[in-house]
């Protein structure tokens, strides 16, 4: 442990001399990389103020940035530490100083992501330290860097989430285009794909004007491309769902029928196949096409005529509503998506009572008889199938 306090001294006494503080940061983080004592043991002894001291000075931003990024990761003390000292503030200074430094774009956004990861006040400080602009910036400025587009997409991901602010900022910053490109970019990586979805979701969620720049920069095509090379990917495949059910929720909604049939074929995929174990996969599968169809009497059309047909839809539903029968939010989307396709279509309703909708809606009735969400779907899909 006296080493780390030793390092601390070096630091504040040698905080001119770039080499010395570089040292120390590589001493630093192999210390406390994945040892968590030891990380605990450095925050509480300063060691995340003289880093971000480093950070300000600039000469050892690289390396002060990489051992910070050791010591905040899952660790909600540090990461108040950092917030305490001015983290995210001095790093988007330093990302506007060094646009052009590949492992310090990387790194900062990197930063920005852990500490704005479910912490509210993070997330506001950041937005208006400019963390939104900055990040965006790298995007636009290392469109071919993969590490940095990951660190990006994470970052604003999390920026953006129930921040309604930091929505507007990242939209108008060009955001939601820079992910897209990131998306065509790189389409092999998994986790550039997954983190892509991830921020459109949240960009996205009750945000006309980022669906509508959605939309237009082809995000549905590369989200149905993603959900195509990544089907394995249960964290992927839920927030690719997550980013068609938001860009289908809107009334001035012009994606073609072409993009909504493919969207729809790549919506069933990830509902009846490799994640009908998982509940969040098979709750946004039903939540999307619930808004793909939408009670609308040609997407219901071509929802039957599609290969899967209307019928092995509903039994889907049905099946998810079964097998995850104490979810609430699988049983409010399946009832809900049970319900579109069959509000106006006689012969749905039919195929769905021979399915086993009816059972699922009642057994859904009692399981959640508190809640009136799953009570009132159940009642509703329960009313036109009487």
């Amino acid at each position: 442990a006296g080493v780390i306090e030793a390092m601390v001294a070096v630091m504040h006494k040698h905080a001119s001399c770039a080499a010395v503080v570089e040292t120390v940061c590589k001493v630093l983080h192999l210390l406390t990389h994945d040892h968590e004592e030891s990380r605990i043991h450095a925050g509480n002894v300063g060691v995340i103020d003289a880093l971000v001291a480093a950070i300000v000075r600039r000469g050892s931003a690289i390396l002060a940035c990489l051992t910070l990024l050791s010591l905040i990761h899952g660790n909600m003390e540090n990461k108040a530490r950092a917030r305490t000292a001015g983290t995210v503030e001095a790093v988007v200074a330093i990302m506007r100083r060094h646009e052009g430094i590949d492992d310090l774009q990387e790194r900062a956004c990197e930063i920005l992501r852990d500490l704005t990861s479910g912490i509210e006040e993070n997330m506001i400080r950041a937005g208006d330290a400019g963390a939104v602009e900055v990040v965006v910036a790298a995007q636009l400025g290392h469109t071919k860097h993969l590490g940095i587009q990951v660190a990006a997409c994470g970052a604003l991901r999390n920026l953006a989430r129930r921040r309604s602010t930091n929505q507007v900022r990242a939209g108008t910053a060009g955001a939601v285009e820079a992910i897209v490109a990131a998306m065509r970019n790189h389409p092999g990586s998994e986790r550039l794909q997954r983190r892509a979805c991830g921020a459109l979701r949240n960009l996205t969620h009750s945000n006309e004007g980022n669906e509508t720049r959605a939309r237009n920069a082809g995000a549905t095509e590369a989200v149905i491309m993603a959900m195509r090379e990544h089907m394995q990917s249960e964290d992927m495949m839920e927030r690719a769902c997550g980013v068609l059910r938001n860009l289908n929720t809107s009334t001035t909604n012009t994606t073609s029928q072409a993009n909504n049939i493919d969207a729809f074929k790549a919506v069933v995929l990830a509902l009846r196949t490799h994640h009908t174990g998982s509940v969040n996969v098979q709750h946004q599968a039903c939540v999307a096409l619930r808004n793909l169809i939408g009670g609308n009497a040609s997407n219901i059309e071509w929802a039957g005529a599609y290969a899967f047909g209307a019928v092995k839809v509903m039994t889907f539903a049905v099946t998810a509503m079964r097998r995850h029968s104490g979810s609430s939010v699988v049983q409010i989307s399946a009832c809900a998506v049970l319900y579109v396709l069959t509000i106006d279509n006689v012969a749905h309703r039919a195929c769905a009572v021979q399915v086993g909708a009816k059972e699922a809606a009642e057994a859904a009735l009692m399981t959640h008889s508190g809640n009136k969400k799953v009570v009132r779907e159940a009642r509703d899909l329960l009313t036109i199938l009487s």
